[in-house]
């Protein structure tokens, strides 16, 4: 399973814990060497892959899931990333994602603050429309995620799957 901009690793390490081999992606070496020891400790199948996700190219069918959970970016690195996470899907796959919608902006939970990073249904739409949408909602949700995560916050939820691929 992939994780994208997955930081400390909270969700690689439930992932795993549930039995999933994770293979998390960040920019930030401080991070992923947080998740690499914590792996370690607990004996959880975790490989670490520190890139710029502005720039990184995903295994081609390399995944049977893609995660990206609250994953912001400026609109140009957000369809890379989101075409990569498909690119990085065996046919079949399945990607999740939730992050913070348009919304949010009137709300003091979280989130960016730039209104072009945050995300709504037709975007992502526009973004994974080669894929089968199963999910793709727009709801308020209350978060308990530690300091300036707290309350009432707009969120977007999707899950899709990948296509299967035409035979050449």
């Amino acid at each position: 399973m992939l994780c994208a901009a997955e930081g400390q690793g909270r969700n690689a390490l439930w992932l795993a814990r549930q039995g999933c081999e994770v293979h998390a992606v960040d920019i930030s070496a401080v991070a992923l060497e947080q998740l690499e020891r914590r792996a370690r400790q607990s004996g959880l199948p975790i490989t670490c892959e520190q890139a710029d996700l502005a720039t990184w190219m995903a295994e081609p069918a390399g995944f049977d899931a893609a995660l990206l959970i609250f994953a912001h970016f400026p609109p140009s690195v957000r369809r890379h990333v989101h075409a990569q996470a498909q690119r990085g899907l065996k046919p079949r796959g399945w990607l999740v994602l939730e992050a913070f919608a348009c919304e949010q902006l009137g709300l003091d939970s979280g989130g960016p603050r730039n209104p072009s990073w945050l995300y709504s249904e037709s975007m992502l739409k526009a973004d994974f429309g080669g894929m089968q949408i199963a999910v793709l909602n727009e709801t308020r949700v209350r978060l308990d995620e530690g300091p300036g995560h707290q309350g009432e916050a707009a969120v977007v939820r999707l899950l899709a799957r990948c296509v299967d691929k035409p035979e050449a």
